[in-house]
Parts: C-alpha cells; sequence; structure tokens
C-alpha cells in the first residue's frame, strides 16, 4: 500500500474499505476532496452511498496538495489539525420492534471504549476511528438491572451495496428477516425473507427483488441507522 500522503493512485477496493477510511489511510482529512474528483464520477454514478463500496471498485485518489498560509513571522502562530472519523450508527429494538430508547451502551473498537446513551428512538450514533473493521457493542436493556446485557459482534464497512445480493441478505440480517450465510446466492432462506418484509411493508410478497422492494429496502436499513 502507498505511504500516507501519496496520491495520484488507483485504490482498489477491499472488503471492509469506506471512503472516510481511504482518505485517512491516504493522509486526507476530508474524503469528499476525493469522491468529487472528477476521476471518481463513474463511481459516483454506480455507488450513491460512498461510505458503502463493494470489493474490486476503483477509487482515484488525488495527490495531496499542501495548503499555503500567510503569517507574521515575529508572532507565534497556532494551526489545530481536524481528525477525521467515522460514524457509527444503528437502531436498536427489541423483537417486537419497540425502540431501546434512552438506554446506556458501550461500543468497543480498536482498543478504545465509547460510552453514551441510545437517543429516545434507540438510535446508537458514535464517532469512531475511520480504518476500523470490527468492533463489540454493548446495551443495558433494563436500566434498574445492570446486569442484564445484550452484545453484537459488528463488521465495520463490510455492508455491500444494496444492488448486490449479499447487500441485500445482509440488511436483511441486519433488520432480523434472514439468518442464512451472505453467501451471495437467492437462496430459498433470502426469497423467504424477502417475501416476509416485503408483506410487513406493504409490498407484494414476491420473495423477488423488484425495483420497489430495494428501494424500500434500502430506506427502512440505511436511513433508520442500521448498523454498516
Amino acid at each position: 500500500m502507498p505511504a500516507k500522503n501519496e496520491g495520484n493512485v488507483m485504490h482498489t477496493v477491499v472488503d471492509g474499505d469506506t471512503l472516510v477510511g481511504i482518505a485517512d489511510q491516504y493522509g486526507f482529512r476530508n474524503w469528499e476532496i476525493i469522491w468529487n474528483h472528477e476521476k471518481n464520477a463513474p463511481l459516483r454514478a454506480q455507488r450513491p452511498d460512498p461510505q458503502i463500496l463493494l470489493d474490486g471498485d476503483s477509487v482515484w485518489v488525488p495527490k495531496k496538495e499542501p495548503k499555503l498560509y500567510e503569517c507574521e513571522t515575529t508572532k507565534k502562530h497556532t494551526f489545530r489539525l481536524k481528525k477525521l472519523w467515522a460514524i457509527f450508527r444503528a437502531k436498536m429494538k427489541d423483537e417486537n420492534g419497540t425502540p431501546y430508547g434512552e438506554r446506556a451502551y458501550k461500543l468497543t473498537v480498536d482498543g478504545q471504549d465509547f460510552h453514551g446513551k441510545t437517543d429516545g428512538e434507540g438510535l446508537v450514533e458514535q464517532k469512531v476511528p475511520p480504518r476500523a473493521k470490527t468492533g463489540d457493542l454493548t446495551l443495558w436493556p433494563d436500566p434498574n438491572n445492570l446486569r442484564e446485557v445484550l452484545t453484537w459482534k459488528l463488521q465495520l464497512g463490510h455492508l455491500d451495496p444494496a444492488a448486490t445480493v449479499t447487500g441485500v441478505q445482509a440488511r436483511l440480517k441486519n433488520l432480523g428477516y434472514y439468518m442464512g450465510e451472505l453467501d451471495g446466492q437467492a437462496n430459498a432462506g433470502m426469497k423467504a425473507a424477502l417475501a416476509a418484509f416485503q408483506s410487513e411493508h406493504g409490498l407484494a410478497p414476491t420473495g423477488e427483488l423488484d425495483e420497489a422492494t430495494s428501494a424500500t429496502l434500502e430506506e427502512i436499513h440505511d436511513v433508520a441507522g442500521s448498523s454498516h
């Protein structure tokens, strides 16, 4: 891999990459500089969410240009560098779909512990290191019983685009409809999960991934903030 601050290269995405992680790898503090480069126009047309890329995608990384500042030589000047973070979001609900609102949580990523509370809708929203790939989330569902905990193993940045079979399987799994493997096969389990999802969201329960189902699945999962 190129050293930090190098550029003018075509970066090949591997599983777990996101734009914010790629930006950090090459020394950028703003991923939009990479994403909005003219050479990435084809990728922007193909991937509406820059943080959800597919293994094998190509991202053009321009060479970083130094910023010049005019300063008086006889005075002391302080420069503060902006730190780049990724944002982890997940809505926590019980088996009946009731949000775990105002519940304490602990998110452990890269050996760092982040503590907080979900909002009224059960949303966890936490800044995490930009190149983190895995994590652990602990939730205390009952404020009166701190010995009761719920835990999840997280794969950060591993969500494939919604147009792929693995992306559909992962979203259905995160939402509790699909229990199978993310094998990229439109198997019977995936079709049954799709039919259940369609039925619960006012769509014809065909078990097939049509345009309306894909759009609804992406909206419910990605906009609502399920883990990715």
